[in-house]
């Protein structure tokens, strides 16, 4: 019960940063998702 109420702590922080990275990691999927949808805007350039 010691080890546990004295190291426990360290666990927990460990976990809420490992699911905060998954969810960063997920964001930035979805975020390459949407760019992956823009599309071209560049009409007519290059041309005079």
């Amino acid at each position: 019960m010691f080890f546990a109420e004295q190291v426990g702590c360290f666990y927990y922080n460990q976990g809420l940063a490992d699911a905060l990275s998954a969810i960063e990691n997920k964001v930035q999927e979805f975020s390459d998702l949407v760019y992956e949808l823009e599309k071209d805007t560049d009409i007519g350039a290059g041309k005079k």
